[in-house]
């Protein structure tokens, strides 16, 4: 049985392989300037895959959902608001809720779009926060969150990791491709 510490290793390193994966197979995407939306379901594509190539034992039963918003069939909200959480990505089992079943939530900004960027980050952070019996009911508890900005030749993460950094944005990781 792996420790939440090296499942997240397990989850960055794939990430990171995807991520490759889109600027190899899926940079016109990013040249043509395509919608978020498309993007973030070719990063999904290319996750799944990687899941089931070289990390199928870590990840079986689990998939990778471009804005998946239900809870066992219930809209998935943050608090007692009723407010839906929706997730850019998520990588999660479908249909439960436990303490294991959502690994990693993603927020992802494409080209120059600056807008909501607060937002993202507060949804992350609230997302990665640990749950109670008071607020079951509600996503909380992912183990990992990550804000993601794609551009054409670069790509920036910060970590949203409640163990790490209280839930806090991490620092900024750069990466040229």
């Amino acid at each position: 049985m792996k420790t939440n510490q090296q499942i997240k290793k397990t989850l960055l390193e794939l990430l990171e392989e995807a991520i490759k994966r889109l600027y190899s197979y899926d940079r016109q995407l990013l040249y043509y300037k395509v919608s978020e939306r498309c993007i973030c379901s070719r990063l999904a594509f290319h996750l799944e895959n990687i899941m089931r190539q070289k990390y199928d034992s870590d990840f079986q039963g689990y998939n990778a959902d471009v804005e998946y918003d239900r809870k066992k069939g219930d809209p998935k909200c943050i608090d007692s608001s009723k407010k839906r959480h929706v997730c850019d990505l998520l990588i999660h089992r479908r249909g439960f809720n436990g303490p294991t079943d959502n690994l990693l939530a993603l927020e992802m900004k494409v080209h120059n779009n600056f807008s909501k960027v607060q937002s993202d980050f507060k949804r992350l952070h609230d997302i990665v926060q640990y749950g109670n019996e008071h607020n079951q009911d509600y996503a909380h508890g992912t183990l990992l969150g990550v804000f993601l900005r794609i551009q054409e030749f670069k790509y920036k993460m910060r970590i949203f990791d409640v163990e790490l950094n209280n839930g806090e944005p991490g620092k900024e990781i750069v990466v040229k491709i």
